[in-house]
C-alpha cells in the first residue's frame, strides 16, 4: 500500500462528531477489547493495524487466542478462534457489502500471504463486524446473494453464513450489547447513565494501571458523544473523582471553549448594540433634518400667505382709491363697476360709507 493510501486509511479510521472534535474510533474500538480481555492476556494477543503483507491493506484490528483451548463466553468473544479479523465501524458509519468482502479478503490474506500450506487453517479463522446500528440495507443485499442470516442475540449480533462468503462471519450492533459490554456500549450518543456508571465500577475496581489507561481511551470518546450525560452525573455528585480526573482536560478544553463562545458572542452583541445606537443616531439626525424642512416649508408657505394677503391688501387700497376718485368725479355706477370690477352693492355701500350720494344710471 502506498503512503497516501496508509494516510486515507488512517483518515478513515476517525470520524468527526457533531462539533467537530477528532474521535479515533478503532483506538476507541482497541482500548474497549484490551481492558474486556485483559486478565486473558496470556491466551489473547490484540494487534492494531497488523499490516498482512508489504505493501498491502492494513485490518483494523486481529485478535489472536493464543489458547485454543480457552473458551470466552461474552456475546462477541464467545464466537473466537484462533485467529479472528475485525471490522470496526464508527457510530455514524455502517458496514456495507463491500466492507464485508473486504474483511473476507483481509482474512485471506492473513491466512495465506507469506505463510506455509495450511499454517493457518481455514477452520481457526472469523471475521466479526462491530458497528453501532443495524445494517439493514447490508443484510438485504446479502440475503438477495443466498446468505442466511440469523440473529442470535436480541437486536445485537447476527451470524451470516453461507456461499459467497469464504469464512465464519458475524455482524455485532455494539449499542445494543448488554451490561458486560458497557466498554463498547458507552462509545455510542445516547449512553445511558447507568451505562456509564458500569464503566466507571470497571474502572474503580481495577487496579491496573495499563487496563485504566485503556479504559481512558474509552472514556474520552465516550465523553465527546455524550457530555450532557456526563455534566448530570458531575453535578449530581454520581461521578467518582477518578472518571473526572480521567477527562479533566476536556472538562476544562470545553469550558475553555464556552468561555471563547460567549465572549465572542459578546463581542458580537456589542457590534451589534453599537451599531444599533449608530442607526438610532442616524435615524434621529434624519428626523430632525425633516422637522426642519417641515418647518421651513411651513415658513415658506406662511411668507406666501403673508406675501397674497399684502398683495390683496394693496389691490383693496388701490381699487378703493380708484373708486374714491371716480365718484369724486361723479363717474355713474356702471362705468365704476366696468373700471374696478366691484358688484353694484360694494359701490354703492363704499360711496356711503364715504358720505357720496350716487344715484344708479
Amino acid at each position: 500500500m502506498s503512503k497516501e493510501m496508509m494516510e486515507e486509511k488512517t483518515t478513515i479510521s476517525s470520524n468527526k462528531s457533531s462539533d467537530g472534535t477528532t474521535l479515533d474510533y478503532l483506538a476507541s474500538m482497541e482500548a474497549a477489547l484490551r481492558s474486556k480481555y485483559f486478565d486473558k492476556f496470556k491466551s489473547i494477543e490484540i494487534l492494531s493495524e497488523k499490516p498482512l503483507g508489504a505493501e498491502l491493506p492494513i485490518q483494523d484490528l486481529l485478535v489472536l487466542k493464543k489458547d485454543p483451548k480457552l473458551k470466552l463466553t461474552d456475546d462477541i468473544g464467545s464466537f473466537f478462534k484462533e485467529h479472528n479479523v475485525i471490522e470496526n465501524k464508527g457510530v455514524n458509519d455502517s458496514i456495507s457489502v463491500n466492507d464485508v468482502f473486504k474483511a473476507q479478503a483481509y482474512a485471506g490474506m492473513y491466512m495465506s500471504i507469506n505463510r506455509k500450506v495450511d499454517e493457518i487453517p481455514w477452520e481457526t479463522m472469523t471475521v466479526t463486524a462491530i458497528q453501532f446500528q443495524f445494517p439493514r440495507a447490508t443484510f438485504t443485499r446479502l440475503g438477495k446473494m443466498g446468505c442466511k442470516i440469523t440473529e442470535l442475540v436480541s437486536n445485537a449480533v447476527w451470524e451470516v453464513f453461507g456461499p459467497p462468503l469464504s469464512f465464519p462471519f458475524r455482524v455485532v450492533n455494539a449499542a445494543n450489547l448488554g451490561d458486560d459490554w458497557a466498554v463498547l456500549k458507552v462509545i455510542a450518543p445516547g449512553a445511558s447513565q447507568e451505562t456509564l456508571l458500569k464503566l466507571q465500577q470497571d474502572f474503580e475496581q481495577t487496579d491496573d494501571q495499563r487496563v485504566k489507561e485503556h479504559l481512558k481511551g474509552v472514556l474520552r470518546v465516550a465523553y465527546v458523544n455524550n457530555r450532557a450525560t456526563f455534566k448530570k452525573m458531575k453535578e449530581t455528585g454520581v461521578m467518582s473523582d477518578e472518571i473526572i480526573s480521567a477527562v479533566k482536560d476536556l472538562f476544562e478544553n470545553e469550558l475553555k471553549v464556552m468561555k471563547l463562545q460567549d465572549e465572542a458572542e459578546k463581542k458580537r452583541l456589542t457590534e451589534t448594540n453599537n451599531q444599533l445606537k449608530e442607526r438610532n443616531k442616524q435615524l434621529i439626525e434624519e428626523k430632525k433634518q425633516l422637522t426642519d424642512e417641515k418647518n421651513q416649508l411651513a415658513d415658506e408657505k406662511k411668507q406666501l400667505i403673508d406675501e397674497k394677503d399684502q398683495l390683496a391688501e394693496e389691490m383693496r387700497v388701490k381699487d378703493e382709491g380708484t373708486v374714491l376718485y371716480l365718484l369724486r368725479n361723479n363717474s355713474a355706477i356702471g362705468d365704476i363697476k366696468a373700471l374696478v370690477g366691484w358688484p353694484i352693492e360694494k359701490i354703492f355701500a363704499f360711496a356711503t360709507e364715504k358720505g357720496f350720494k350716487v344715484e344708479f344710471h
